[in-house]
């Protein structure tokens, strides 16, 4: 079964100005990403998608993963996977977010984001 696109919810529109980055493939998948200042070797990054009834803005806002994450060397790519946020396509039964996330994966290779 597939649904339409779910609405931005009032909390994500703080992160619209943020550094978000739709990738190019289709449909195109929005993440956003917060750089360690001084990365690891390798440039380890934590991929963080949301779950169901859930965004970006949940993790970015509440939970404090960047916080937690970048000062230690580790960088963080919040994902909306198809369909929900800013990202473009309509969100099913969860299936396809295995594929984004070999999506935002290879986006982040080819960006040398990490290696």
């Amino acid at each position: 079964m597939v649904w339409k696109k779910s609405p931005i919810a009032p909390d994500e529109e703080s992160i619209r100005d943020r550094i978000l980055i739709k990738i190019d493939s289709d449909p195109r998948i929005a993440i956003l990403i917060e750089q360690a200042e001084k990365p690891f070797p390798g440039n380890p990054i934590v991929l963080l998608g949301h779950g169901n009834g859930y965004n970006i803005a949940n993790f970015y806002n509440l939970y404090g993963f960047s916080e937690a994450f970048c000062p230690h060397g580790i960088s963080t790519c919040y994902i909306y996977f198809i369909g929900y946020g800013f990202s473009e396509g309509e969100y099913g039964t969860g299936a396809t977010e295995p594929d984004d996330v070999i999506t935002v994966i290879n986006y982040l290779k080819k960006k040398d984001i990490i290696k």
